[in-house]
């Protein structure tokens, strides 16, 4: 039997749509959807305007934080009182704020290496500071990277108690983005950082 002239090549889940259509209509579904969702786990960063951006943020400051104080400048204010909350949310004495996750991240591995001495930071050749961060933590903080592996996944323990030069501090990323959003199991992470 012959196919209709008007629907051959079109997927015969799109309703008789061309797929392309199919499937920005879809996408156009699913932004509306995240869009009038009160709630979600997460949300990707180009599904809303800067002004429904802007929009949330006011609409959930209210009772937070005195929005007719001054911005906060290097310390203090919003800044001070974002880190007394979560401080006291996760029950320690203090938390530190950092503006993006490269800072924090090198703060944190100065600070492990810094406990023993090594300035040598054992990673995954596939690691993101080796990757996309063009050595910013051996230009800004001083620290030296040394590669466990590099295959398509995170080192394991064995590779980690048997690696041949002494490092102060082993970076996991997790998940290992660039080798496929790599996880470990619960067992697996316990082992290697035991």
């Amino acid at each position: 039997m012959g196919q209709d002239p008007e629907t051959a090549g079109q997927d015969p889940e799109s309703g008789g749509q061309d797929p392309e259509e199919a499937a920005e209509r879809l996408r156009a579904r699913r932004s509306a959807a995240l869009r009038a969702a009160r709630r979600v786990l997460w949300q990707p960063s180009h599904q809303h305007t800067v002004r429904e951006r802007l929009a949330r943020l006011n609409d959930g400051a209210e009772g937070v934080y005195d929005l007719d104080r001054p911005v906060d400048m290097y310390g203090g204010q919003i800044v001070e009182t974002l880190e007394e909350r979560v401080a006291g949310l996760l029950g320690k004495e203090a938390a530190a704020f950092f503006p993006t996750g490269t800072m924090a991240q090198q703060v944190a591995l100065r600070c492990w290496a810094g406990r023993t001495g090594n300035p040598t930071v054992a990673l995954h050749a596939l690691g993101h500071p080796e990757v996309h961060e063009r050595q910013a933590f051996s230009q800004v903080s001083g620290l030296r990277p040394v590669r466990v592996t590099d295959e398509p996944r995170l080192p394991t323990a064995q590779e980690v108690r048997d690696f041949e030069e002494p490092f102060g501090a082993l970076l996991l990323e997790l998940p290992l983005r660039d080798a496929g959003f790599v996880l470990p199991s619960w067992e697996e992470l316990s082992e290697v950082v035991e």
